[in-house]
């Protein structure tokens, strides 16, 4: 890979300077409705978190199999309709602003949709005034939100149901970033923080991304409060604390 796409992808480790206006990025979405026993008897509407959700993931494969070489009629009408979606989606407001923790509240008792955002603490409270049960919960970046477990106490996994007034949590906050988890990995730099960047892809994926590894940041005493350990007992790293984002490469 070119020296200068590596220079790139350093570039955008560098602290994020972005406005607090500028919108944040979607890791997925949540359906809630009235709690319930059995199946929900209809599937609630989308909200526009949501439909935007989906019309990107409807995008981002067209655009891949179309890259890939996949110029097949049914690719190029998927991509034709997430373009469509998005114009006619455009000038709406979809995220609120980028914050460590966004606040969002549930306020149909009817049932609706939530979205998740990227990289912070996502806060949901149940103002409708009923009982409200999660339905499905759908993360489409993963790697967006690797701190999410979906089952410890406190989270909005799929079941829980919240009294009136209560809260449940979805943290995207922390990227896994153990290099027991993590192959191929290839030493790059030590930024002006004191923070080593490494190439490396996960294991169970062929993707490459540049970013620390957890190990490095327990041994730094200026970084180690960064780390986190999930349930499994790998390491998690909440890179908002760092000021910089894990990068990923394009093949």
């Amino acid at each position: 890979m070119p020296v200068q796409y590596y220079s790139a992808a350093l570039l955008a480790l560098m602290p994020n300077l972005a406005s607090a206006g500028s919108l944040v990025v979607s890791a997925g979405f949540f359906s809630y409705g009235p709690e319930t026993t059995s199946d929900p008897a209809g599937i609630p509407a989308l909200g526009t978190g949501a439909l935007l959700a989906l019309i990107a993931l409807v995008f981002i494969g067209a655009l891949r199999a179309l890259r890939n070489g996949n110029h097949s009629r049914l690719s190029s009408v998927a991509l034709a309709m997430a373009l469509a979606g998005l114009a006619a989606l455009g000038g709406k407001e979809i995220v609120p602003q980028a914050l460590a923790t966004s606040f969002a509240t549930l306020g149909e008792p009817d049932g609706g949709n939530a979205n998740i955002v990227a990289d912070v603490l996502n806060d949901y409270k149940n103002t409708s005034g009923a009982p409200l049960e999660i339905r499905e919960v759908t993360i489409l970046d993963s790697l967006r939100c690797l701190s999410y477990i979906g089952s410890e106490s406190g989270e909005c996994f799929e079941g829980v149901v919240l009294a009136p007034g209560a809260n449940c949590q979805i943290d995207c906050r922390a990227q896994l970033s153990d290099a027991r988890l993590k192959r191929d990995i290839r030493y790059l730099e030590t930024n002006a923080a004191g923070l080593k960047l490494y190439r490396f892809s996960y294991l169970w994926s062929d993707e490459v991304y540049i970013g620390v590894m957890a190990q490095d940041l327990l041994d730094n005493p200026d970084h180690r409060d960064a780390v986190i350990t999930q349930p499994s007992g790998y390491y998690a790293v909440d890179y908002s604390m760092l000021g910089i984002q894990m990068q990923r490469l394009d093949p």
